[in-house]
């Protein structure tokens, strides 16, 4: 029998954080994922890592020092990545300038949106 243990935790929740970001990276096999992820977290590169079957776990804590004056509370970059002519500039502007467009150019190169929120 597998059974679940429920954690019960009374009054308010503190981390050790101020932000949490989680990030999940998909991709085709053998394309550096694993490598990226590695060199991100650890700032290292192993020419000889193993292929990762199944899932691989890494944590990065990084602590900004010093005043923070942003005239945002957040931002977010965001990185589309996808085949050609599957839609990666008419999500961005859907989402930017909530609109679209039915003729939109074939994007070459990079393009550039800015969201308030």
């Amino acid at each position: 029998d597998f059974k679940v243990k429920h954690l019960e935790v009374e009054g308010p929740q503190t981390f050790p954080y101020d932000y949490l970001f989680k990030v999940l990276i998909i991709g085709d096999a053998s394309v550096g994922k694993s490598s990226m992820l590695l060199r991100f977290t650890d700032d290292s590169f192993d020419e000889h890592i193993q292929s990762t079957i199944g899932v691989d776990f890494k944590v990065k804590h990084l602590e900004v020092e010093g005043p923070q004056t942003f005239p945002y509370d957040y931002l977010f970059k965001v990185l589309i990545i996808g085949d050609a002519s599957v839609g990666k500039s008419s999500m961005l502007l859907r989402f930017t300038d909530d609109s679209f467009d039915e003729h939109i150019q074939s994007t070459i190169g990079v393009d550039f949106k800015v969201k308030h929120l």
